[in-house]
């Protein structure tokens, strides 16, 4: 009898062990993903900025050659 409950015992253990580990797991996986997306997030504002600033320099660009034409 003794034994009987042992071994559920050892099984419920094992069970509740391989339960948290999962659940470990599941938690890393899903701390990686935010990563991945704040990452992407942040490589997708850089590549806005620089757009912004090329257009920036464009701008520049027709407002000197308005004036060279205006002065010309």
């Amino acid at each position: 009898m003794q034994t009987l409950k042992d071994c559920k015992k050892k099984q419920k253990q094992k069970q509740e062990q391989e339960q948290e580990q999962e659940q470990e797991q599941e938690q890393e996986q899903e701390e990686e993903e935010e990563e991945e997306e704040e990452e992407e997030e942040e490589e997708e504002e850089e590549e806005e900025k620089k757009k912004k600033k090329k257009k920036k320099k464009k701008k520049k660009k027709k407002k000197k050659k308005k004036k060279k034409k205006e002065e010309g």
